[in-house]
């Protein structure tokens, strides 16, 4: 029981407990691409990995909201904890299709899905691309 509470005792609030983890990461994609069709829009199939290079990993655990501010702690203090973490250097794959709409000779916009996984991860992205080709 907290005897300098300003809160009343029969009114309700909120307790927020969570973990907050952001992770930057530098993508280096090393992929084959198989350009088919003809004219101005060609479709393509890509494959190949990636190489995945953290640039930092923040962690912050809050363990009360400010809602019951008043009622855990005076001076507006919250316990949190936050941490900067440095990850290791990773592979994963890629596999994609999509299409090309060529704009010139050497010049193309593309776009694609593209399914990619990592340590027993997948997901799916959209890539939108400008390509020059020599």
């Amino acid at each position: 029981v907290d005897t300098m509470s300003t809160m009343p005792t029969d009114e309700p609030f909120l307790l927020t407990m969570r973990t907050s983890r952001q992770r930057t990461e530098w993508v280096l994609p090393l992929t084959m691409q198989r350009s088919f069709g003809r004219g101005r829009w060609q479709g393509f199939v890509e494959g190949g990995g990636a190489l995945n290079v953290p640039d930092n990993i923040a962690v912050q655990v809050e363990h009360f909201s400010e809602a019951c501010a008043d009622l855990c702690y005076a001076s507006n203090h919250m316990p949190t904890m936050t941490s900067q973490e440095r990850g290791d250097v990773s592979l994963s794959w890629l596999l994609g299709a999509g299409v090309d709409y060529r704009l010139g000779r050497h010049w193309s916009l593309g776009a694609s899905p593209i399914l990619f996984g990592q340590r027993g991860q997948t997901g799916l992205l959209f890539k939108t691309s400008i390509n020059v080709q020599f």
